[in-house]
């Protein structure tokens, strides 16, 4: 019996540590990435600097392609005194409100400037803005006269007189006639006024103001944000152009050593990853393997402690039965000495 249960705890033993050896150990893939490139460009604030920017480069034979930029800004603020006009187009009617008529504040945002501008109250002008001719007509009557004497008339007599006449288009009546007895002969002069009224249009043109244009400032002191410098970083990964159409090539490379050092540490990065994760699944075998001893050593123990419990009840059975012999013996003894008896 100990021989047997001695050969299947041994049995057991054998076969975690064969699972612990014999199983498969997780294989550590190398990272690969695209070969890269890094370069960094310094411009002055005001520089558009995206034009000037490649969007592929050739390096060693090979051409890489734009895939990311970052950019760093160095800013500094400075106060600016903002004058900002406005002007609105007011009628005739508001020309004597025409203050009210604006707001008391201004949300300014322009060339980067932000912020909030009072209304100078004192800078209003209103002035006219659009004026138009309007010609009106007035009807004027006029009165003229026209002197004129006749010679040699036979008596003084009226109706020898012209009773009207004609000048520049106006009839004109006889209005006085004085007569003149002449010496030589028995004959008259007349000397005669005859006088008419016409009327006439007289056009009278006027200029009237169709609106005024109202114009006040707004000012106040605004920061300004003033970029000095932009540090651009671009990355550049390996890739192929064809026809001016940018075709990513599949190659698994390691990052390249470039002049610049952030290439070297995102190199430095990978391996020290790669040696991280070794470390780890070394960390995690040996766990692994010490967990399978402590569960075999703990099965082990608790087989021991039932073989004792087992024996310790078997030696404790054994004395039951020789009990139980010894009263069996007892008893058929004494029984036997009774039947002697009788």
């Amino acid at each position: 019996m100990k021989k047997l249960i001695f050969f299947i705890v041994f049995c057991i033993f054998l076969n975690n540590i064969s699972l612990v050896f014999g199983a498969e150990q997780p294989t550590i893939e190398a990272i690969s990435t695209k070969e890269t490139l890094i370069k960094i460009y310094e411009f002055a604030g005001n520089v558009d600097y995206e034009p000037l920017i490649p969007n592929n480069i050739e390096h060693k034979g090979e051409t890489f392609i734009k895939k990311d930029i970052k950019v760093e800004e160095e800013k500094r603020t400075e106060n600016v005194d903002i004058t900002e006009p406005v002007e609105k187009i007011i009628s005739e009617s508001e020309k004597s409100k025409a203050i009210s008529l604006f707001e008391k504040e201004l949300n300014y945002n322009k060339n980067n400037l932000k912020g909030i501008l009072k209304l100078d109250e004192s800078s209003l002008k209103v002035v006219k803005n659009e004026i138009e001719n309007v010609t009106k007509y007035d009807t004027k009557k006029y009165t003229i006269y026209e002197d004129k004497t006749y010679y040699g008339l036979e008596s003084n007599d009226y109706s020898l007189l012209p009773q009207t006449i004609i000048k520049d288009g106006v009839v004109l009546k006889l209005i006085t006639a004085d007569f003149v007895k002449t010496n030589s002969k028995d004959t008259y002069n007349c000397n005669t006024q005859y006088g008419g009224t016409y009327t006439k249009k007289i056009p009278t043109t006027k200029q009237v103001v169709k609106n005024y244009k109202a114009t006040v400032n707004y000012k106040g002191n605004i920061q300004k944000e003033i970029v000095d410098k932009r540090i651009v970083t671009v990355f550049y990964e390996q890739g192929q152009v064809d026809n001016n159409v940018i075709v990513e090539t599949k190659a698994e490379l390691t990052t390249i050593n470039t002049t610049t050092e952030i290439t070297t540490n995102m190199n430095n990065q990978n391996s020290i990853e790669n040696e991280q994760i070794v470390e780890s699944n070394k960390n995690d075998n040996q766990l692994f393997l010490f967990g399978l001893i402590f569960i075999t050593m703990l099965f082990i123990l608790v087989l021991a402690i039932l073989f004792v419990l087992s024996k310790q009840m078997k030696v404790e059975r054994s004395r039951k039965d020789e009990k139980k012999i010894k009263k069996t013996k007892f008893k058929k003894k004494y029984e036997y000495e009774d039947e002697d008896e009788y």
